[in-house]
């Protein structure tokens, strides 16, 4: 017979750490890491998106592509203007746990 997993959605902060828990699973926590806040290269952001699509060619067209989750500018705009984490956050939205 299989194993049955338990899973149980939790929206809490811990004091302890400030990670957030996002669900427990065999009674464990799984739990988020504190948004990053130190600016990320604008060649970092390229490889976390060749990473993604599995496509250089494809990372380095969505790179000067206008995304509306940046405010209509495109990543490269975005991280040149500062806003290097939000560009990889978008990235880091389409791999799995």
């Amino acid at each position: 017979m299989p194993k049955i997993r338990d899973i149980h959605r939790k929206d809490t902060i811990t004091a302890k750490d400030t990670q957030q828990v996002v669900m427990y699973v065999n009674g464990q926590p799984v739990v988020t890491d504190p948004t990053p806040s130190e600016p990320i290269s604008e060649t970092d952001v390229l490889t976390l998106a060749e990473q993604v699509t599995g496509n250089s060619s494809v990372a380095a067209d969505w790179m000067i592509r206008p995304n509306p989750r940046l405010q209509n500018r495109s990543p490269v705009q975005a991280i040149q203007e500062g806003d290097s984490q939000k560009t990889a956050d978008i990235l880091r939205s389409f791999m799995v746990l």
